[in-house]
């Protein structure tokens, strides 16, 4: 054989060995974790929803339990593919806590890799308040600290068109609607702190409204559209993939109609209004399942924190919401049952804006006099032993948009004034102290940015 042969057999069975030593090492080489949000350490939702990415593909069981958190909080593993997976906390962590996540040296690749240890040290921020502007002159979306009120940021710049919005947990992201020129509304979202404000989607003519989002960041708005033959206006329901810039009617059969739809917290369910028939509905959209309830008034009904029931007012013998109960819709056997039965003292209430509390058996709600006030008092009712606590007696004024904090300890709501005398406030009730203060005025639809 030649020299220059013997060079060359000489440098392939050299580069052959390089690939096999160098396949052999990755192979073998431990697996990192990397956390997606940074090291931002005093900056975790009290709810979780940390992305981690690992360089190789793992075992969902055995990387589970190489995770250990501190305090000993219980986690959710949401396993997005074998490489990336989403951590939330079972409940909610108070705001303040610092909270030490560590990665075990053990086995977790698919292929016996081990993980290289690996230790987070995090902090709980406190949620913010997101509103909206009463002023037309100051129409747009406001972030404020509860703590101290006199941080209050603008995040959005519509030219006062904001119409309403909802906020994501799941992405610390907020999602509104603006009016557009053509009479209808465009779909924006933005970032908690302002940051990324984009256009998702333009409804053009159609007026679309009440958006609500699940935790697979999938919208849900009721959107109405007028006829240009008659001029009837239809009311449906339909489904925003942000992600894509799509929307599609939530039904196919386009005689279907509803409204305010509202997603469970599980993302599983939607409770809508059928407003022809007066009815609760409660569906299923991935497997087709679905109950129908009748109810008193126009509501979509109120979420358990589990998803497994949904509470809705209900209507006594006489055709009144008045000493009437409080029912809930058990998903699991599709049957109703009293959450909270009807009232037997001389006081009868009109019971509304239920607002079930996250971690226990207590309901907030708006309770109306019989005796014809306009006003309401916010009110507590625990389901299992019936007791009352008054959040708010002042019944001269009219109370709603109640939202419980992310763990359970304070109560927001919104105050208005009777015949719009009066500007708007808003309000926050601990549940420890039971005390309330207005934290500001002149804003509406109060809600939880964790």
């Amino acid at each position: 054989m030649k020299k220059l042969d013997m060079l060359g057999l000489g440098s392939l069975c050299f580069l052959s060995l390089a690939i096999l030593f160098l396949s052999l090492y990755e192979s073998h080489k431990p697996i990192s974790a990397k956390l997606q949000e940074g090291l931002n350490a005093s900056a975790v939702s009290p709810q979780g929803g940390l992305t981690i990415e690992f360089s190789k593909p793992v075992e969902s069981r055995k990387t589970e339990e190489a995770f250990l958190l501190e305090p000993d909080y219980l986690l959710n593993f949401d396993w997005l593919n074998a490489r990336s997976l989403r951590l939330h906390w079972v409940k909610p962590i108070p705001a303040g806590t610092k909270i030490r996540l560590t990665l075990k040296e053990t086995s977790i690749g698919q292929n016996g890799e081990r993980s290289l240890p690996q230790v987070w040290d995090l902090g709980i921020r406190m949620p913010r308040i997101l509103l909206k502007g009463a002023d037309p002159a100051h129409n747009e979306l406001f972030s404020l600290d509860p703590i101290n009120p006199a941080d209050l940021r603008q995040l959005t710049h519509t030219k006062n068109r904001l119409f309403d919005f909802t906020v994501s947990a799941e992405v610390s992201t907020y999602y509104y609607t603006v009016l557009n020129d053509l009479h209808g509304t465009s779909l924006w979202s933005g970032g908690r702190d302002g940051q990324e404000q984009k256009e998702i989607i333009n409804f053009d003519s159609q007026f679309c409204y009440s958006p609500s989002v699940n935790n697979n960041e999938v919208l849900l708005l009721t959107c109405q559209n007028r006829s240009a033959e008659n001029g009837e206006v239809a009311t449906k329901l339909w489904l925003v993939y942000p992600s894509a810039g799509k929307a599609n009617p939530l039904f196919s059969d386009p005689s279907l109609k509803g409204e305010l739809g509202k997603w469970s917290p599980d993302g599983q369910w939607i409770s809508y209004y059928e407003r022809e028939n007066k009815v609760l509905v409660a569906l299923n959209p991935e497997v087709g399942q679905s109950f129908r309830v009748e109810m008193g008034g126009e509501n979509n009904g109120s979420w358990s924190p589990d998803s497994r029931f949904l509470y809705y007012p209900s209507q006594s013998a006489e055709g009144f919401g008045f000493n009437a109960p409080i029912m809930k819709l058990d998903l699991q056997t599709g049957l109703s049952s009293p959450a909270i039965p009807a009232q037997t003292d001389a006081d009868a209430y009109l019971y509304d804006y239920l607002t079930p509390h996250p971690q226990n058996d207590w309901i907030a709600l708006a309770a109306s006099h019989y005796y014809g006030i306009t006003g309401n008092a916010v009110l507590l009712l625990n389901q299992k032993t019936h007791a009352k606590i008054f959040v708010s007696e002042d019944i001269s004024r009219f109370h709603s948009q109640f939202k419980w904090s992310p763990d359970g300890q304070n109560l927001l709501f919104q105050s208005s004034a009777l015949q719009g005398q009066g500007q708007p406030e808003i309000w926050i009730w601990n549940l420890k102290d039971n005390l309330a203060r207005k934290i500001i005025d002149q804003f509406l639809l109060p809600a939880w940015m964790p």
